[in-house]
């Protein structure tokens, strides 16, 4: 009697997820599990790492839905979602696979019994671009290589994801907060423990991180953080910027007069309204980095204060351990995509005006011999290298440091400095970007193990940055046997700068440039995210 039940037994815990996914493999390399979303079929012809791929978390934002808060996807047990092809990128130029309705998430679970750590990756774009569908972010060899459950999203962009009408804004930092429940309510389905989710991210994903551990909406929802590369000087928009010089230029480029007129335009013509206000140079208050106009808003509904302040006076609401860090090349694409070729120095304070408030250029120009001494130097493209050197330090090396110390005043913080890399493809060809320098994104495929070809040494150092960060996920701490101690924060004096790529450990890094720069003028977060 017992054998003839059994296979009923176990189709039934293979639905509820009882079992491990990977005893639910069918003959075909698909599997299966239930979820909040309803019945899902994956993709298991790996026997290590099981994919369910395209799961949706919300309802698609189309219709009365666009330019709204998302709503959680609604199930149907009658109908059985396949989950085999990556979903379709959220609306921005220069993709040809987007959708309006992209709100999935992609898992990447291996097959070995027991809980393990969640990894949930946001990507980066200066929130106007950027998808889960990027092969780099395949989460696949480092689940299988850390046994750890990776999950990648994708959120609304660009004026879809933070146009705000004076009453509602944020939509993509909502989607992000839908995305982690849907995940804490889950990821046990997939072998995931819920009680070690770490959000990790790189750019302006980073900023989605933030306003994750400054909502109290994200209470409960994420127990450890990474930043990759977070131009932390970029702090939360306050309402008015975001409101009246933001969504009211917008408006007045698509010709609208009420909310409900932008609602209703053609995607086209909000897209091509959104690159106009990026490439705009007028209209917009003189402290906005044109590179960085969305992103997270101070909307007093789900954000009060922005991260870097509420970690100054310490009332940040989710106070997690924290790992910080930055390539030794950040600005070299920002740069670049300026000039191409080697500029008098004359141009100096001039391209700088691009992304720092003209007002503040003087101060920080003089506020220490780092930011002019490559410019004086006899080197045959000395401004534009001066220009990375400042651009990297301004928006990375020294705020990341800064808020590191803050952190460390409430809970564990870890700091590095990526000082070898892959290139990315978009840096390939960049000057700026060779001769030992890591640039913004060349640590992507080192973190996903995506990479086609590299040396012994960089393999290693991929494992390297996989291992502590999925010992990070699990423990808090991101050292393991066999490798170079890592410290978090003692001081700030004693930051305990990891080198990921030198195998050694800093005090800090520039620290008198850095010091002598937030002397002379408070960062951005700091004068402008009220």
């Amino acid at each position: 009697m017992l054998d003839s039940i059994w296979p009923v037994l176990f189709y039934l815990q293979c639905l509820l997820g009882v079992v491990s996914t990977a005893s639910c493999l069918s003959p075909l390399g698909r599997c299966s599990t239930l979820t909040t979303s309803g019945k899902l079929i994956g993709d298991c012809k790996d026997s290590k790492v099981h994919k369910y791929l395209s799961v949706p978390y919300a309802e698609p934002p189309i219709g009365n839905l666009r330019l709204a808060d998302p709503r959680p996807f609604q199930k149907d047990l009658s109908v059985t979602i396949s989950t085999a092809e990556l979903p379709p990128s959220c609306p921005q130029l220069g993709d040809p696979n987007i959708s309006e309705d992209c709100l999935y998430l992609n898992i990447y679970a291996p097959t070995t019994n027991g809980f393990k750590p969640v990894l949930f990756w946001i990507y980066g774009g200066s929130n106007f671009q950027g998808s889960s569908r990027d092969p780099i972010f395949d989460g696949t060899t480092f689940a299988k290589n850390e046994n750890v459950v990776i999950v990648t999203y994708n959120y609304r962009l660009g004026v879809l994801g933070f146009f705000d009408d004076g009453g509602n804004t944020n939509y993509a930092v909502k989607d992000t907060l839908l995305a982690l429940k849907w995940v804490k309510n889950n990821v046990g389905r997939f072998g995931g423990d819920n009680t070690k989710i770490t959000v990790f991210g790189n750019s302006s994903g980073g900023a989605l991180i933030r306003a994750m551990l400054a909502s109290p909406s994200a209470r409960g929802l994420v127990n450890n953080a990474i930043f990759q590369s977070d131009p932390q000087n970029f702090g939360f928009t306050n309402r008015t910027t975001s409101r009246d010089y933001i969504s009211g230029y917008i408006m007045s480029l698509l010709g609208c007069s009420d909310f409900q007129c932008v609602k209703n335009k053609s995607l086209s013509d909000i897209l091509t309204a959104q690159y106009k206000l990026l490439g705009s140079t007028s209209s917009l208050p003189s402290y906005l980095n044109k590179a960085y106009l969305f992103g997270p808003v101070i909307d007093n509904q789900i954000l009060f204060e922005d991260y870097g302040n509420s970690l100054k006076d310490g009332s940040l609401t989710n106070k997690v351990d924290t790992i910080i860090g930055f390539v030794n090349t950040e600005a070299g694409p920002s740069i670049n995509a300026i000039s191409q070729t080697p500029l008098p120095q004359a141009y100096y304070g001039t391209v700088m005006s691009a992304f720092v408030d003209p007002r503040i250029i003087p101060e920080i120009i003089s506020s220490d011999p780092a930011f002019t001494s490559i410019l004086n130097s006899n080197h045959t493209d000395s401004t534009r290298e001066q220009l990375t050197f400042t651009g990297s330090s301004i928006f990375w090396t020294c705020p990341s440091q800064y808020n590191a110390v803050n952190s460390a005043g409430h809970r564990k913080t870890y700091v590095y400095k990526l000082t070898k890399g892959i290139q990315h493809p978009t840096n390939s060809g960049n000057s700026l970007c060779s001769n030992g320098a890591v640039c913004h994104q060349d640590d992507l495929y080192l973190t996903f193990g995506t990479y086609t070809k590299a040396s012994p040494e960089l393999a290693a150092l991929s494992k390297e940055i996989q291992k502590r960060w999925a010992n990070f996920a699990h423990t808090g701490n991101p050292n393991y046997n066999g490798i170079l101690g890592w410290d978090p924060v003692a001081s700030a004096s004693n930051l305990n700068v990891l080198n990921l790529g030198d195998n050694k450990v800093l005090a800090g890094v520039d620290t008198n440039a850095c010091t002598n720069l937030h002397q002379a003028t408070e960062y951005n977060f700091e004068i402008y995210s009220h």
